[in-house]
């Protein structure tokens, strides 16, 4: 900071994408979407689904189940607040 100043917003947003990455990789999800009205999840296996089942169920998150991933129904304005949304998700996944 010191040499170049605040950090910019795409510098943030990168670096909150590779958090949602490493969480991602941590919980066994691979694939994760996020669009203007939901979020959904893909576990990697029945192991990492089961995971993902119960600590959300655990964090009080309402997902529902449609084949092998994991709805989040959840309408959100733009990509930065879409990205705000994932990761506080994950990180409440994470955190229980």
């Amino acid at each position: 900071q010191d040499r170049f100043g605040d950090v910019p917003n795409e510098v943030r947003q990168l670096l909150a994408v590779a958090r949602v990455r490493q969480i991602c990789r941590k919980l066994g999800i691979s694939h994760l979407d996020a669009g203007p009205k939901a979020i959904a999840l893909t576990p990697r296996d029945r192991g990492s689904g089961e995971l993902l089942q119960r600590a959300s169920g655990a964090a009080g998150i309402e997902m529902t189940s449609r084949g092998d991933r994991f709805i989040l129904d959840r309408r959100t304005e733009d990509a930065a607040e879409r990205l705000r949304v994932v990761l506080q998700l994950l990180q409440i996944i994470e955190e229980s």
